[in-house]
């Protein structure tokens, strides 16, 4: 069955009634930094930036800020939205925070355990605390369409691959290098070969020593996650739905034809998700 789009997830009503409000979703990674932002529950075009780009960050910031409208009481120009993120990156953290704070004049809410936004979904791992939120965002986003056993993959700095089981609890999953990360090591620990940007080979068997380290990344990255899946199936009794999101996903769109379907940014929607959990489980005043 072709896996719904999660876009719609910003209006859902699964978890009550909710009010449309403006969400500046954004998603603190270990390379990058994605800013998601929704108006009316309209999702817009997101922006991905590099962590690092200190510039970068305030530009797209105040970029997805100024799209929103302002407040119609407000008498000093504030703006009707709220700033909501994750962060897999301690250090980007703190300076996020204070980004928001110097530049907008706002307090960013930080989804997680302990956090301003409590987790929309319950974690079964061993040590909740330690379980990457990013994950746990898109299995969360995944879910709440699937209603079901559902496998999530985010394919970039690193490969994660995650399970959801029927009762809308996550249960863990698998995590090694992506394909990108493979492709540095490679050439960084050894002699003579190239680093290479990774693509969907051109032929399957390399014809130079180039194309064969593209072929054995781009492989292991795609068979890593078929045998992941097939695993998982296992242990959950049914063949799950499965969704792979991440920078580098749309790499395996045309060879991994057991996935459902590829969704853009599923981190963020996730995030969305989270902040509108905290305001349909918040007592009316």
């Amino acid at each position: 069955m072709l896996f719904l789009s999660v876009s719609h997830t910003a209006n859902t009503s699964l978890f009550g009634k909710v009010n449309i409000m403006n969400i500046l979703a954004v998603d603190i990674g270990n390379s990058n930094i994605k800013f998601g932002l929704f108006i009316d529950a309209e999702r817009q075009p997101s922006l991905s930036v590099s962590g690092g780009d200190s510039q970068a960050v305030s530009d797209a910031l105040r970029q997805c800020w100024d799209k929103l409208p302002v407040a119609k009481r407000s008498t000093e120009g504030r703006k009707e939205g709220v700033i909501v993120f994750s962060s897999v990156k301690p250090e980007w953290t703190e300076s996020f925070r204070q980004l928001c704070r110097e530049q907008i004049d706002e307090k960013p809410l930080e989804v997680g355990l302990g956090k301003d936004v409590d987790l929309p979904i319950k974690l079964n791992t061993e040590f909740p605390a330690d379980t990457g939120v990013d994950r746990v965002m898109a299995a969360a986003a995944a879910y709440v369409v699937a209603q079901g056993p559902v496998v999530v993959a985010d394919i970039g700095t690193a490969v994660t691959v995650d399970a959801v089981d029927g009762e809308g609890n996550f249960l863990g999953g698998a995590i090694a290098p992506g394909p990108e990360l493979c492709a540095r090591a490679l050439s960084s620990e050894t002699a003579k070969l190239p680093e290479v940007q990774v693509q969907q080979p051109a032929l399957p068997v390399g014809a130079n020593t180039e194309q064969a380290v593209n072929n054995g990344v781009f492989y292991m990255a795609a068979g890593f996650l078929e045998y992941s899946v097939r695993k998982f199936a296992e242990e959950l009794g049914s063949w799950p739905q499965t969704v792979v999101t991440g920078a580098s996903a749309g790499l395996f769109k045309d060879e991994c034809e057991f996935v459902d379907d590829f969704v853009e940014d599923l981190v963020l929607s996730g995030i969305v998700l989270s902040y509108k959990k905290k305001i349909a489980d918040t007592p009316d005043s």
